[in-house]
């Protein structure tokens, strides 16, 4: 066999080759299912968020005594070059921690938006509701949070400070002073029925 009839083999070969494999449609499908919209108004420009130091407002701690209330101001600073929204939580790792304490912001800061540089002092009030008699103290976690303003949820950029607050157990004199009301009480209301009696 000559050369020239080899590489003609050859060319026929490689051509049948391509020929067959070329006529096979391979289709592929892709299909996505995740979306996200945009609105067209939002703005992207770099920077970055920071919440400064906010300290432990509430050091001190409280007593378990029912009725008692204590206000302190936060001070919330966003050091940061980024338009910042402000939201806070309060947890604590025993989990009926609501049945005896109540924390409420007085100045509905949750949401609120805050500029570059600038600072808000809103103010957290926590009154014990039900006497903390358990020997360990009572700790609530407060969370404040910087988010990227235009963010939704729990999306986007944040920064995030936490300081405690103790709820410690009620004195002995704090009980016997408590008892010592209900008696009084007892005793004005024992007195007001026996006048009217008589």
């Amino acid at each position: 066999m000559s050369r020239t009839a080899k590489l003609f083999r050859l060319l026929v070969l490689t051509s049948a080759f391509f020929l067959l494999f070329a006529s096979k449609t391979v289709i592929t499908y892709a299909a996505f299912t995740d979306s996200e919209t945009i609105d067209s108004d939002l703005q992207l420009r770099s920077g970055y968020l920071s919440l400064a130091d906010i300290g432990s407002p509430f050091n001190d701690g409280l007593e378990g005594i029912v009725d008692q209330t204590a206000s302190k101001e936060i001070a919330i600073k966003n050091t940061g070059t980024l338009q910042a929204k402000v939201s806070y939580s309060v947890t604590s790792g025993t989990s009926d921690w609501s049945e005896y304490v109540k924390a409420s912001d007085t100045g509905h800061f949750n949401g609120q938006v805050v500029e570059p540089t600038a600072s808000i002092s809103p103010q957290l009030t926590v009154k014990v509701k039900k006497g903390w008699t358990s020997e360990d103290p009572l700790v609530l976690t407060v969370k404040v949070r910087l988010q990227q303003a235009n963010a939704k949820g729990n999306n986007g950029f944040y920064d995030e400070k936490s300081f405690t607050i103790k709820i410690s157990k009620l004195k002995n004199s704090q009980k016997k002073s408590g008892l010592m009301m209900i008696n009084l009480k007892m005793a004005i209301i024992w007195l007001r029925i026996w006048c009217f009696q008589g």
